[in-house]
């Protein structure tokens, strides 16, 4: 799950869910995949934050430390 801005999803992403941080810090979504959920953002920093939202609402997800700019600066996209 990507949550970084639009403007930054646009500029390119994961084959990811998008929902960036401001939206869920109003209002979770309702249809979320009930598995584990990875989630990043630009740099790693948004995440941690996302992460707590998510797991008050008892999903199961795994802030990744590696933010989008890191793993394409290692050829991982």
């Amino acid at each position: 799950m990507d949550v970084r801005e639009k403007s930054e999803w646009d500029a390119g992403h994961l084959d990811a869910l998008h929902f960036p941080l401001s939206e869920l810090e109003k209002q979770l979504p309702t249809e979320l995949p009930q598995k584990k959920l990875l989630l990043y953002c630009r740099s790693g920093g948004r995440v941690l934050k996302a992460a707590a939202l998510l797991r008050a609402q008892t999903l199961e997800v795994v802030p990744l430390k590696y933010g989008y700019e890191a793993l394409k600066k290692a050829g991982i996209l």
